[in-house]
């Protein structure tokens, strides 16, 4: 999908462009090479082991490219104290890179034995530990249904409290193991995957990071500037259909009956009428992107874009 990226992101080739998950840089090198001379690429991710491969990968770009270490609901910061004011582009491609996935000390795959970790940045003290052994049993139900959307989540977080009650759950097969009781048999895989993907959610606090990183990047886009999201799952999909929906959304208030009172005032334009998802290529290609949905839009007038209330951007309630 680099092309598709590249398509939507790129307005003036010779602007600011905010990589807001540079993982291994992939998609910061495709665009490096996209942009003119005078472009240039602010990469921002809040995974040390991640910055370490991408800095050897950006090397040859190092006068167009600065690359920061920090999370990107930070965005509006950092953007501050490097003395920016405002950005042509940003991207936001929300996935695990495969260094997370395919690394077991991670723990952010419940088919590999590791440590219960799942924290994106190391220097963070909640992991997925934490949360499985100290949480309680509510607490552990509510996660599970509301960013993994599990119907057995009530039954997970039971089996979950009674094991804990004898031994602390230090690893990621530990807790798999813990769950086969709880879960349908044949929807084992499925359901641990929607576990695995709430605990990694909640750790991260994703949704949060989605919401103050999204609201901050658009808000810093020029006129003209454009904003690419890839997401992975539907909660994240979701947020970013709603923010993109309210924030272009036009006044429909007849003049025949006076002022305008609905308070609309757009600041996108959305260039995807719906999700645009991998090819069949693509996904033969890799198959990690077969989830992957896309959503673009571009900026119609510069400004902040406003925060909307928590409850619009969360899962379900």
């Amino acid at each position: 999908m680099v092309e598709r990226v590249l398509h939507y992101l790129i307005g003036d080739p010779e602007g600011l462009y905010v990589d807001a998950c540079l993982g291994a840089a992939g998609h910061a090198v495709h665009l490096l090479q996209s942009l003119k001379l005078h472009g240039r690429v602010l990469a921002i991710d809040r995974d040390q082991v991640a910055l370490q491969t991408a800095r050897r990968r950006l090397q040859p770009y190092a006068e167009r490219v600065t690359i920061v270490h920090a999370d990107f609901r930070r965005l509006g910061r950092v953007l501050a104290e490097l003395g920016e004011e405002s950005i042509s582009g940003i991207l936001f491609d929300l996935g695990l890179s495969s260094l997370q996935l395919d690394d077991p000390e991670r723990g952010f795959s419940y088919m590999l034995d590791g440590p219960l970790d799942m924290r994106a940045d190391s220097a963070q003290e909640l992991t997925a530990e934490t949360i499985i052994n100290e949480y309680e049993e509510q607490q552990l139900a509510d996660i599970f249904y509301t960013y993994g959307e599990e119907r057995r989540s009530r039954q997970a977080a039971a089996r979950i409290g009674k094991a804990r009650a004898s031994r602390r759950i230090t690893t990621t097969g530990e807790l798999a193991e813990v769950l086969r009781p709880a879960l349908e048999p044949r929807y084992y895989h499925r359901s641990l995957a929607r576990i695995w993907m709430a605990l990694r959610i909640a750790v991260n606090g994703e949704l949060e990071a989605l919401r103050l990183g999204l609201t901050a990047g658009v808000s810093a886009l020029d006129e003209g500037g454009r904003v690419v999201v890839l997401a992975y799952h539907s909660l994240e999909d979701r947020l970013v259909k709603t923010a993109f929906k309210e924030w272009s959304r036009v006044c429909t208030c007849s003049p025949a009956l006076g002022p305008c009172t609905c308070g609309a005032n757009p600041s996108l334009t959305v260039l995807t009428a719906r999700p645009e998802t991998a090819s069949s290529e693509e996904i033969a290609e890799n198959s990690r992107a077969k989830p992957a949905k896309l959503r673009a839009a571009g900026k119609i007038r510069a400004g902040n874009v406003t925060d909307l209330e928590t409850n619009v951007w969360g899962g379900r309630r």
